[in-house]
């Protein structure tokens, strides 16, 4: 095979049936790939190819060009997620010294098929500027809020999704409410949290280490939809 056929992107030789049960990812705003139990990528989403991979690769080349240790770290998370298929692991990596991605890894079941998938979720990029802000923002919050112990159950569902990324047509999707209901539920939440902007609220739930938290309830929630998806087609 020739480095251009290698280049020549293999991913639309997943079959049918992978493609339908992992279409609930295809308008994601957050990079997803998807591998199955033997180390194959089965699925990514446009996402993932535009600002992960690159368009010009496939996902096994692209793969196999990262660095040995950060390929390493990598799958060592795949392993453990597979080992623990009822959680979902994190690991953060940085790209040119400043830039971070954090990869939740979480197993998702299709017709008793186990599968890897991979997020990646943007996290802050820190400097001396951000410090002080961060600073400045930590002291107008006199009191640490635990989202999952203020925000009612409804709520809390929106929230996760919502900071982890996902929009709130996707959010009214899964969760069967209307749009214009998700955005009520983020609104009540940045009252009850008692911070009026996204980014500020990222800051705070990375701060007291809420984040990760946030980010597994989701995907607990998208692995419970998937499971539905999957025993209605039975």
């Amino acid at each position: 095979m020739s480095a251009r056929d290698l280049m020549r992107s293999s991913d639309s030789s997943q079959s049918q049936q992978e493609a339908t049960g992992f279409k609930i990812f295809d308008n994601s705003e957050i990079p997803i790939c998807i591998r199955n139990s033997s180390g194959v990528f089965v699925y990514l989403n446009h996402n993932f190819s535009n600002v992960i991979k690159g368009c010009e690769y496939d996902s096994a080349y692209w793969f196999e060009k990262l660095p040995l240790e950060l390929k390493c770290a990598l799958l060592e998370k795949e392993v453990d997620a597979l080992a623990n298929p009822d959680m979902a692991i994190i690991k953060s990596f940085v790209i040119e010294d400043y830039f971070y991605w954090c990869v939740l890894f979480q197993v998702v079941c299709i017709n008793s098929e186990s599968y890897i998938l991979w997020h990646f979720i943007k996290d802050v990029v820190f400097s001396q500027a951000n410090s002080r802000y961060l600073n400045h923002v930590m002291n107008d919050v006199c009191e640490i809020k635990n989202p999952a112990l203020v925000l009612e159950p409804g709520v809390y569902q929106s929230f996760c999704l919502f900071f982890s990324g996902f929009t709130h047509e996707f959010i009214s999707r899964l969760l069967s409410v209307t749009s214009g209901a998700s955005k009520k539920r983020i609104s009540k939440a940045y009252s009850i949290m008692e911070i009026d902007n996204k980014d500020d609220m990222i800051l705070y739930l990375k701060t007291h280490s809420f984040l990760p938290g946030v980010h597994r309830y989701a995907f607990e929630l998208i692995n419970s939809k998937c499971n539905l998806l999957r025993k209605a087609k039975l």
